[in-house]
Order: structure tokens, then C-alpha cells, then sequence
């Protein structure tokens, strides 16, 4: 019997452990996924400052086409 009760208190400290664990990589999940939505968000803006950027590189002449400012 005292080798059951033992046992027992092994697996009831084993279960206590794995939801211990459990609970810390579902924060962990839950963290990493508030991240990826602001990278998300985060993204298209970027996205539309570089092709913007570009757009206004295009727009202006390049240096060897500007005239020095002392002509």
C-alpha cells in the first residue's frame, strides 16, 4: 500500500510539473502571437514607405545630372 500511496504522489507531482509547463508555453504562444499581429500590421507600412522611396528616387535627378551650385 505504501508503495501505491508513493506512486501516486510521484504521478500527482509528475501531472503538476507538465501543467506547470503547459501553462508556460501557452503564455509563450500567446506572446510570440501578439508579435506576429504587430509584425503584421507593421509590414504593408513598411511596404509602402520603400515604394515610396523609390518612387521618389525616381522622381529626382541623379547627382551626376544636377548641375554644380557655382555654374
Amino acid at each position: 500500500m505504501q508503495d501505491l500511496n508513493a506512486r501516486v504522489t510521484q504521478l500527482e507531482i509528475s501531472l503538476a510539473h507538465q501543467q506547470h509547463l503547459c501553462d508556460q508555453l501557452n503564455e509563450i504562444v500567446s506572446q510570440q502571437n501578439r508579435t506576429l499581429l504587430r509584425f503584421e500590421k507593421l509590414i504593408p507600412a513598411l511596404q509602402k514607405q520603400i515604394l515610396d522611396l523609390r518612387a521618389e528616387q525616381k522622381e529626382r535627378p541623379s547627382a551626376a545630372e544636377e548641375r554644380p551650385p557655382h555654374y
